[in-house]
């Protein structure tokens, strides 16, 4: 999105944190993952709940390290894709 980089740099600058949107909306990802399992609307709340905040506990961690919020989601995706990528699936 055009701009969102200077958006979120002035927002910090006030000292507002932004969660950026790979963590803050992964509800509807988390929810699909539930529900091809087999899982209800209970579960799916309860996942959903709990892969947020724990992920919001990851980022602020990275964040209180000195990095910055998209930075801190940006490695932590990039981490989680490189772990996906060694996973051999047998179909």
């Amino acid at each position: 999105i055009p701009g969102a980089r200077e958006a979120e740099l002035a927002l910090q600058q006030r000292g507002v944190l932004c969660v950026p949107d790979i963590i803050a909306s992964a509800g509807g990802v988390i929810c699909a993952a539930v529900e091809l399992r087999g899982g209800d609307e209970h579960q799916a709340f309860g996942a959903i709940e709990a892969k947020i905040r724990a992920n919001t506990i990851e980022l602020m961690t990275l964040i209180a390290r000195g990095a910055e919020p998209r930075e801190a989601a940006d490695r932590m995706a990039l981490a989680r894709i490189e772990e996906a990528a060694t996973y051999h699936r047998a179909f």
